[in-house]
């Protein structure tokens, strides 16, 4: 086995699971228990992967939301010259 900490976790997976696809019958349970951790290796980066995706959604939703509400706030500012006059344009 290779030390593959550098690479992309996906990465990491296709290769492991070429390595268990080609296991002969004589080594292949030493190999799979060998696989094993870093299956579970790999399968920790990839969950801590999709938390931190998680966050940045939330963190994107929360902002989209901000905004949306600094938009409706700046709308009714100028609007609310015109709601006085009932929308008619008054005289000079």
């Amino acid at each position: 086995m290779t030390d593959q900490t550098g690479d992309d976790p996906l990465l990491q997976l296709r290769r492991l699971a070429t390595t268990v696809r080609n296991a002969n019958r004589r080594d292949s349970r030493r190999r799979l228990l060998a696989l094993e951790s870093q299956v579970r290796a790999v399968r920790g980066e990839l969950s801590a992967r999709c938390r931190r995706l998680v966050e940045d959604i939330n963190a994107a939703g929360a902002h989209i939301s901000a905004i949306n509400a600094y938009a409706r706030c700046a709308s009714l500012g100028r609007g609310s010259v015109q709601g006085r006059a009932n929308g008619k344009v008054t005289g000079n």
